[in-house]
């Protein structure tokens, strides 16, 4: 006997009774929902008597079909359950043996299929225990992002008991059980997930039997998680501020929300579906445009990009005066700077944290003003142009610390000059004694007088010999000293004379 398993749908739950120890032979059949089943029925003796299918589920008990095959090939049938007639097809052949073979297809299997079927006739009795597989995803209206979904089957744990039926049910998620996976949980006949993950939407949840004999039958269901759309759409290109002059060519902007199911995409009334297109732009073109993604059930979700368009480009900066390097002395006064640019529209101009308008003001600089300094004009596009002055302040103090040196060295000079002139002094009258004395011992060699009258010498007339010529001096010297002095003068007694005017003239004659 066979069983041949079709695709399947859901339907509702039955309670199934176990085998029945009246039959002769038992069988346990699973079948997913919206399959066919086949029955195999095979006696020598049925068409000697009356063929019955008698269904059981619960605790009711009802015919389904009877036929009179004693008359083959004319058989009388009769269906006591009339969806039977449309959905079963029932034929007879003949098998070895002298077997009779009897195949009952029934179509399109339903929950309340589910039972114990027994096949008679009237001597012989076969069961087959049907089991409709199934399972039911909850909440099935929505399976959102983040939430948690509870999947039921059947036929439930409590009705597979053995020795009654030979099969194991065992839940898996893509093919991996709860102990290779932790994205679930098991509990008998109901799977659980805490937490709905974007990642598990489209994947597979099995519901499996596993018969002692190896034969596996299995329903599947497909998890459909909806999210979106995110907080932040996304855009290609990722930019969300433009900066343009007029003509520039915008580029074509896709708004692209992850949603599942899709969203809804529009730009207002620039552009009803996900991409923008502005192609050339002028200065009109200038304002934030916004995509919106909503989804029905879902958050709605907007982005905004800007986009600013200038007449012309920006223009370079003047500087009033239009120096740009300053070199000052601390304490010196700083010329105010002032910074303009030609913009459409107006820039904001500032020096930074040094001025917030266009004009540099320092006044009385200091050491501590030495730097860089830098004019900056904005557009609302963004663009910037800068223009930077540079200042150095040297320290006064060098010119103090040079004044001081100054006055050193000349004072240095100073000294210098008049020990010089004391030593070239005290040289000049050495030299003269040493003249004194080699004259005295050339006359003492050469037994040489001079003849000067004593009163002469101490005269009121007299002159003092300071007075006379250098080249006189010396005869005179010798005069004085030989005549009236002695051999035994000296300088000392030379320092207090004078010489008559008489012998001063012949002196110099």
């Amino acid at each position: 006997m066979s069983c041949i398993l079709l695709p399947f749908y859901f339907v509702g739950f039955a309670l199934v009774r176990g085998y029945s120890r009246e039959c002769d032979y038992n069988r346990t059949i699973f079948a997913p929902e919206g399959t066919t089943v086949t029955f195999l029925y095979n006696n020598t003796d049925i068409l000697k008597h009356r063929l019955s299918i008698i269904r059981t589920s619960g605790s009711t008990t009802g015919y389904l079909y009877s036929a009179n095959v004693a008359d083959a090939p004319k058989i009388r049938t009769y269906y006591y359950d009339v969806s039977w007639k449309y959905r079963s097809n029932i034929s007879f052949h003949s098998g070895s043996n002298d077997q009779f073979i009897l195949k009952i297809d029934l179509n399109n299997v339903r929950m309340e299929d589910n039972g114990t079927y027994l096949i008679s006739n009237g001597r012989d009795n076969d069961c087959y225990i049907l089991y409709v597989m199934r399972t039911r995803i909850q909440p099935s209206h929505s399976q959102e992002e983040n939430e948690p979904i509870y999947v039921f089957a059947h036929p439930q744990a409590s009705l597979i008991k053995r020795p009654l039926t030979n099969a194991t049910m065992v839940w898996l998620l893509d093919g991996k059980s709860d102990k290779e996976t932790a994205s679930f949980i098991e509990q008998g006949d109901l799977m659980w997930i805490p937490s709905l993950r974007k990642s598990l939407n489209e994947r597979n949840v099995t519901y499996r039997a596993i018969q002692d004999d190896g034969r596996i039958t299995e329903v599947n269901t497909t998890i459909t998680v909806k999210y979106g759309p995110s907080h932040s759409l996304m855009l290609v290109p990722r930019k969300t501020h433009y900066n343009l002059v007029s003509g520039d060519i915008m580029p074509n902007i896709t708004c692209t929300p992850e949603c599942n199911p899709p969203c809804k995409i529009s730009w207002g009334e620039h552009s009803k579906g996900k991409t923008l297109s502005l192609g050339s732009v002028k200065n009109k073109d200038s304002g934030e445009y916004t995509c919106t993604a909503s989804r029905i059930g879902g958050q709605t979700v907007q982005q905004t990009v800007s986009i600013f368009v200038a007449d012309r480009p920006l223009q370079s900066l003047k500087l009033s005066p239009r120096k740009t390097l300053y070199n000052l002395v601390s304490g010196d006064a700083m010329p105010d700077i002032t910074c303009t640019s030609e913009c459409n529209p107006p820039c904001t101009i500032s020096w930074g944290q040094d001025s917030k308008d266009n004009i540099l003001s320092l006044g009385a600089v200091t050491t501590e003003d030495t730097g860089e300094y830098t004019c900056t004009a904005r557009r609302l596009d963004g663009r910037t142009v800068e223009q930077t002055v540079n200042v150095f302040v040297s320290d006064n103090s060098y010119f103090a610390i040079a004044i001081i040196c100054l006055a050193t060295v000349q004072s240095l000079t100073i000294i210098a000059l008049g020990l010089c002139t004391f030593f070239i002094y005290k040289r000049k009258v050495l030299f003269c004694c040493q003249q004194l004395s080699e004259f005295v011992s050339k006359n003492k060699t050469d037994n040489t007088t001079v003849s000067i009258p004593q009163s002469n010498v101490q005269g009121s007339e007299n002159r003092v010999y300071e007075d006379l010529k250098h080249g006189t001096r010396n005869n005179v010297y010798g005069e004085v000293i030989l005549s009236t002095i002695g051999d035994d003068a000296t300088v000392s007694t030379y320092e207090n004379m004078s010489i008559p005017e008489r012998n001063k003239a012949v002196a110099e004659n």
